[in-house]
This record gives structure tokens, sequence and C-alpha cells, in this order.
């Protein structure tokens, strides 16, 4: 076995996130519900691409703000010529700068390999000794390239592995929780995700005259509105939801400020899939109070097909977005399901029911406009208040994440 070190900015990176099609393509030990079930983000997310017409800086371009605060690095696992397995380290100097949270800790992440202790071994080790070599004392993942609460692909699944996950979210065969903690690594924090079908969301709501009716005497008594996302002030208003973020989740466990520059990749990125009338600002007079947001999922257009012959063609970037930009120019939601990706109350307004007035709001729309289902995630597992409103309202936990520890050194 060998492993190649990748630094940022090489060519082969594209060797990188070839990695998991390779594995998910070719391993006996990944079940067929495991590989129907797996999904992977569009190729130009990770390694950018630069077209007349279109172009995108990718989270493995040293273009990407990411690595204004960070320092990364990358490795490729080989055996006979074949890839067995990835990891990435990174060192993110916003968090180290947090205080006790995530004091002298590095992160890995973009984890992945066959069923084998050893190889994992091999690969964990190489992101902690790196780590060590760039003064950390302790590991942290995975995820991306760390574990702050707005990155992507957050945590090793370990419930929930009969169905596909929504956007962003993770996915993994189910013996990646032993390789973990054969390494000794030791669990830090779970996340969870809750499903809902609207109807059933909206038919708790209709149970609950009270509640209801407690929602209608707030909305008369404070003044507030609630109000979709303006699609022709996309900027503008990705950085009323980040102002709103930064704000809200600032004393959770994971936060790291929201940048501008990332604010500004994060509304390049929505542009495709983002549902105007599924993002909901909550106001007191014109004070941004809250925000609520649902993303269809283009992981239903997107998933990996697996044929006899041509599976790298109609897998390709090329194939896949095409698939997705007829799905938006068709009339009717670009998916059934919905991603809550995104919620957030000011700290002085948390007593009001305001989320509960915004649930039900994107509920009806979201029903009206054809679409089926949803899920709330990522949810930090001690976030019992938001946990206790999915329960409530007939959410079911359908998914929970792992994110581990170890002390390196």
């Amino acid at each position: 076995m060998h492993l190649e070190q990748i630094p940022l900015g090489s060519k082969r990176l594209k060797a990188f996130v070839s990695v998991p099609w390779e594995l998910y393509r070719r391993l006996d030990d990944i079940s067929p519900e495991e590989r129907a079930n797996w999904r992977h983000p569009l190729n130009f997310e990770l390694l950018g691409l630069n077209l007349p017409l279109f172009k995108h800086i990718g989270l493995m371009q040293p273009e990407h703000p990411y690595h204004q605060h960070s320092k990364v690095m990358h490795w490729v696992a080989w055996e006979r010529g074949k890839p067995v397995g990835r990891i990435a380290a990174s060192v993110n100097y916003k968090l180290l700068d947090k205080g006790e949270e995530f004091e002298s800790a590095g992160f890995f992440g973009f984890f992945e390999c066959i069923n084998s202790i050893e190889i994992s071994r091999e690969l964990l080790d190489a992101a902690a000794q790196w780590l060590v070599e760039n003064g950390c004392s302790r590991m942290i993942g995975p995820g991306g390239y760390s574990n702050t609460t707005h990155e992507p692909y957050q945590g090793v699944l370990v419930e929930g592995f009969n169905s596909p996950p929504s956007v962003e979210l993770s996915y993994n065969p189910s013996y990646y929780p032993h390789l973990m903690e054969s390494y000794g690594l030791e669990k830090l924090m779970d996340y969870v995700t809750y499903d809902f079908t609207l109807a059933g969301f909206l038919g708790s709501y209709s149970k609950r005259e009270g509640f209801l009716r407690n929602l209608t005497e707030l909305v008369e008594a404070e003044g507030i509105t609630v109000t979709p996302l303006n699609p022709h002030q996309l900027e503008y208003e990705v950085n009323r939801i980040v102002a709103i973020y930064n704000q809200a989740w600032k004393h959770n466990w994971g936060f790291s400020e929201i940048t501008r520059q990332e604010a500004e990749m994060m509304a390049d990125s929505l542009k495709m899939v983002v549902d105007p009338e599924l993002v909901l600002f909550a106001q007191c007079g014109d004070k941004d109070v809250a925000v609520l947001g649902c993303i269809p999922d283009p992981y239903q257009i997107i998933r990996p097909i697996w044929p006899r012959f041509g599976e790298k063609l109609v897998n390709s970037d090329f194939i896949r977005l095409g698939k997705l930009l007829y799905a938006r120019l068709t009339p009717g939601p670009l998916s059934p399901h919905l991603r809550v990706m995104f919620l957030g109350v000011l700290e002085g307004e948390r007593k009001k029911p305001l989320l509960g007035l915004m649930f039900y709001r994107l509920a009806e729309q979201a029903k009206q406009k054809g679409y089926q289902s949803a899920d709330a995630s990522l949810l930090l597992e001690h976030n019992h208040d938001v946990i206790n409103l999915c329960k409530r309202f007939g959410g079911v936990c359908s998914k929970r994440y792992r994110i581990y520890q170890k002390i390196i050194s």
C-alpha cells in the first residue's frame, strides 16, 4: 500500500475527488442498498469550473475563501494501482481562536476507505502526524475540511443507512464507525436529522387550534411580518441570512462566523436550486429577527447511476448538470423533497413562537407548490427546543451523524 500526499493546488486533486466513485463502483463490501443510497456533489463544487459562460470556484481551489484562514493537505491510499482510501487534514485558524472548544485542534475529513482497519489506520496516522507537525494536539472529524456548523458533509453516518441523504449531507458504508473507533477515536458530538411529510406536518398543526390561535395573536400583537427572499437581490438577501446566522448561532458548538467572501460563495451556489418562496425572513418593524430556509434537494436528480456500460459518462458533471438544468426549467417543484437547511432566531426573540409561525407558513407554501416531504438537518443533539418542535409536529429522527475526536500528542 502506498500513500500519495497531495497539496492544495495540485492537479492530482482530481484523483482525490474520484476516490469515492471508484470505491462505490467496485467494492463488494458495500451493500447494494448502500450503493443505491450514496450521493455525491457535482465534482466542480470541489474542483471548480472555468467556462466562458459559467465560472465556479471550488472548495479545493486555492482561491476559495476557506483557504484564507486555513492550511490543508490531502492523501490518497493506493494498492495495486487502485485507490483504496483518502483523507484530508486541515488547521482552521479561525476556530483555533475561539478558545477551549477547539483549543489546539486540527481536523480530518473527506474520509473514504475500504473495509480495512490497517489502511484506515495508515490514513488517520498520516493526517494526525501532519496535524502534530502543524501545532495541533487533538484531531476532530470527519467533515469536509473542518467541522464548523455551516460546512457541508459533517460527521460519520452511524444511524439511518436505509435512505439517501439530502443535499450537502454525507453518506457512508455502515462499517465506517468501526474504523473510527478501532483507531481510538471517541464521540465528541452528534448531529441528527428529522423527516416529515408536509401533509402530516400541517395535519399536526390543524389539531392544535390553540397553537395556531397563539400564532395569529403574535402576528397582530408584535407587528411581526414574514416575507420571502427576493431572488432579484440574491447577494443582498444572503447577507441578511448571514447576519442573522452570525448572531443567532454565535454561542453554539462548532460556530464560526461566515465571512463576506464566504457569503458571496453561498449566493453563487444557491442560484441554481433556491426556491425564493421557501426562504422566509421574520421582521419586527424593520429589524430582521429570524430566518428559516428550505432548499429543494438536487441529489434526487443528480444521484449516481450504475449501468453496465458508460457509467463514467452518465455520472459526469456535464450530464448531471444537464439533468439539473432540465429539472429547473420544467414546471413544478425541482424535487419532491426539501431540506430545512438553515434557521436562526435572534437571542432576544426566542421566547416568542417565531419558529412555529415560520414553519407553518413555509409548510403551507411548500405543499401548495407540490413539495411532499422535508427533513430538518443538521440539528445538534442538544438543541432540544428545535428537536422538541420537530417531534411535536410529527418529525421522525431518520439519521444520526457523529463527530469524533482523539488526543494525538
